[in-house]
């Protein structure tokens, strides 16, 4: 058996390990919110460097970009993300950009799925053009944009979308938009000698409609719904081998529902939240080390509910709050050229938590302090792909600290 059969099957092994551990280890106790934010933002994520390329090429290349992890007993952490550049001629280009994000830090999910041409003026300068086919016409988006790129992966994208544009024609529901709801989007990517930058920002004005006609079932006779997001990440270069590197992210989301029953109530939802990480990652001959720490805040205020739960929660409302500080340090050494394997520590310090319902007493987290210890392998198939498999453990709690298998190929 030769050395590359060996470490496939190694691989294949570990996974299997994994995805046992996923099932027979205990779980933390649902709504002991330990691992809140200690999961999505550390232990799942990609690292800087992912991240870095998979922006850097996301014109120039098509990918595969997945990730999957443990978040509680019954919910798993779901982000999947394909793109798709393929040439049509010299001029036309043909592209898809599909993602599903699932997570529960957030209020909400992130489902797209787009396709699209782009026309190539000349090597600097691009026409965009795309759509969102959904099965139901009245939730159809159109949009177009400008590509601005150079040779060295820097570039500048901005796309301006028109969301459900025939929806007054198609709803089923006699609804009405009180105004064009439109999104805009821009990425820029760039690199200056030692200094790289990345932001992305996504905004929606969202919807308001209100319906003359409305689902028995639903109930309901108004509905405005908006959200939005901006991500920045920013690294420089001290020296060939030290990096210091930094993000930030913002997400909001505001929601209400009015229903035509006066005995039902109606509902609101408004959410905030910020994380902002600092870290740095040093290289050596065959390892690197990478350390740092994330300061993470969730705000959600909800008020009121849907009507067909009002046997199972008579008020519906709730308060939440949590913020934590998220040190990690993460150890990688590679084996030989294909297969890494990847120790690390993080902590999660959660301070200001709690969880009010009307009907309750003030539920404050399960621990402040918890700490994990993981282990993870990576093993690269080529320059192009890897795969990623890690098992955690909570000491504090004595719990599972979450399973996760990431893929990533490009062609």
């Amino acid at each position: 058996m030769n050395e590359n059969m060996k470490l496939s099957l190694t691989v294949i092994f570990l996974l299997l390990m994994n995805l046992l551990f996923s099932v027979s280890y205990p779980y933390m106790v649902p709504g002991n919110d330990e691992e809140y934010f200690l999961n999505p933002l550390v232990n799942y994520a990609f690292i800087f460097e992912t991240e870095r390329h998979h922006n850097s090429v996301f014109y120039d290349s098509s990918s595969v970009k997945l990730t999957y992890g443990s978040l509680l007993n019954y919910q798993l952490l779901k982000d999947e993300e394909i793109i798709l550049n393929l040439p049509l001629n010299d001029k036309l280009i043909f592209s898809a950009n599909y993602r599903n994000y699932i997570t529960r830090h957030l209020s909400y999910d992130t489902e797209k799925a787009q396709i699209g041409l782009r026309y190539k003026i000349n090597d600097n300068f691009s026409l965009i053009g795309h759509t969102q086919l959904e099965s139901g016409k009245d939730i159809i988006d159109v949009g177009g944009g400008v590509l601005l790129e150079d040779s060295k992966s820097n570039y500048f994208s901005s796309i301006i979308s028109f969301d459900d544009f025939i929806y007054d024609m198609k709803n089923t529901n006699e609804g009405s938009n009180s105004f064009v709801p439109i999104s805009i989007s821009t990425k820029l990517n760039y690199t200056f000698v030692n200094l790289y930058l990345f932001s992305e920002v996504n905004y929606s004005t969202g919807f308001e409609r209100e319906f003359s006609k409305y689902d028995s079932i639903s109930n309901v006779n108004y509905h405005s719904l908006q959200n939005g997001d901006y991500k920045l990440n920013l690294s420089f270069k001290i020296n060939g081998n030290l990096n210091v590197y930094s993000k930030l992210f913002l997400n909001q989301f505001n929601e209400e529902v009015r229903f035509n029953d006066q005995d039902s109530s109606s509902y609101k939802m408004k959410s905030n939240f910020i994380s902002i990480e600092l870290g740095m990652n040093q290289k050596f001959a065959r390892s690197s080390l990478k350390y740092g720490i994330i300061y993470a805040e969730s705000n959600q205020d909800k008020v009121g509910g849907y009507p067909e739960n009002y046997y199972y929660e008579p008020d519906y409302s709730y308060t939440f709050k949590v913020s934590a500080l998220i040190p990690y340090i993460f150890y990688a050494y590679d084996i030989n050229e294909n297969f890494q394997i990847e120790p690390g520590f993080l902590v999660q310090l959660n301070r200001d938590n709690e969880f009010k319902k009307p009907w309750a007493e003030t539920y404050l987290l399960h621990l402040e302090y918890n700490d994990m210890l993981k282990l993870g392998i990576r093993y690269k198939f080529g320059n192009n792909s890897f795969i990623y498999a890690s098992i955690g453990h909570l000491f504090n709690s004595g719990n599972f600290g979450g399973g996760n298998v990431r893929f990533v190929k490009y062609f």
